[in-house]
C-alpha cells in the first residue's frame, strides 16, 4: 500500500480455479502505517483508508476479458494464461485506463456514471446517491473568453491541430484545489483557473501535492519550444 496515492482506485479481486472474479471498487482517501502488529506481518507496513465506489462486493467472473486487461509499470503488460492466476495478481498490477474502464463498467451504469462525474465534474457538493460536484459552465465560458484555449503550459490548442472538431476545447485548471473546499461551494474567478490541454493536466494532477502550473511551464521551457500548428522540437 506504501506505492498507492490519495484518489487511486482500487480493484478488488479474487482468483478461484483458474477464474479471476471482480468483487468491488475502492478510492483511496489516504495511506497510513499500520499499527496493528498481526495485520502487518499478514498484509504489510501501510494501510489504505478506502471510500466504497462500487457498494455491496459482487462476484463477477472475468472469463474472457481476463485475458483482455492490460497493465503499466509492471514486468508483465497482461496475464498469462500458463500461469497461476493468484501469484500473477497478488502483486500490484496497474491497469491501464481502457481495462479499467472496462472493469467499471462491469460493476454497472451507476458505478461508471460515478466515475465520469468524479473526473470531470467539480466545486459544489450536493446531495445524491454519492457525493457529486459541480462545475460551472459560466465560468468556464469566462475563463476560455479571457485565457484563450492555448494551454497556458505547453502552448497546445486542440483547434490549432484538430479543427473543427477541437474547436473551443480545453481544460479549466483550478489553481486551488475543490477538494480544499470539503464540498461547500466557493467564489471563483478566471484569476483563480488557468486553461490547459489534457496531457499537461494530468500530469500536474500525478502528484499530490498538485504541481504548480508555473513550474510545470518552466520545466517545459528548458527543454522545449512552444507548441506550435508545426510541432514542437527541442532546444
Amino acid at each position: 500500500m506504501k506505492a498507492v496515492r490519495k484518489g487511486d482506485r482500487l480493484f478488488i479481486c479474487a482468483t478461484s480455479e483458474g477464474e479471476l472474479y471482480l468483487l468491488g471498487l475502492l478510492q483511496v482517501k489516504k495511506v497510513v502505517p499500520e499499527s496493528d502488529s498481526a495485520l502487518q506481518a499478514e498484509f504489510g507496513n501501510y494501510r489504505a483508508v478506502c471510500h466504497n465506489l462500487g457498494g455491496p462486493f459482487k462476484i463477477l467472473p472475468l472469463r474472457k476479458r481476463k485475458w483482455q486487461l492490460r497493465f503499466v509499470n509492471t514486468a508483465a503488460d497482461r496475464l498469462n494464461p500458463k500461469a497461476t492466476l493468484a501469484m500473477q495478481v497478488r502483486n500490484h498490477r496497474f491497469l491501464s485506463d481502457t481495462s479499467a474502464d472496462m472493469l467499471t463498467k462491469m460493476l454497472g451504469d451507476d458505478v461508471a456514471l460515478v466515475q465520469r462525474e468524479q473526473r470531470f465534474l467539480e466545486g459544489q457538493g450536493r446531495a445524491a446517491q454519492t457525493v457529486r460536484t459541480v462545475r460551472s459552465a459560466a465560468l468556464r465560458i469566462s475563463a476560455k473568453h479571457h485565457w484563450g484555449v492555448r494551454c497556458y503550459c505547453c502552448g497546445f490548442s486542440f483547434e490549432e491541430f484538430y479543427g473543427r472538431p477541437g474547436e473551443g476545447f480545453a481544460i479549466i485548471h483550478h489553481l486551488n484545489q475543490l477538494v480544499n473546499t470539503e464540498g461547500h461551494p466557493c467564489e471563483t474567478s478566471v484569476e483563480d483557473v488557468r486553461v490547459v490541454c489534457a496531457n499537461c493536466h494530468y500530469i500536474i494532477h500525478r502528484e499530490d501535492p498538485p504541481l504548480s502550473i508555473e513550474d510545470l511551464r518552466k520545466r517545459i521551457s528548458k527543454k522545449w519550444t512552444n507548441w506550435s500548428p508545426e510541432g514542437v522540437r527541442p532546444k
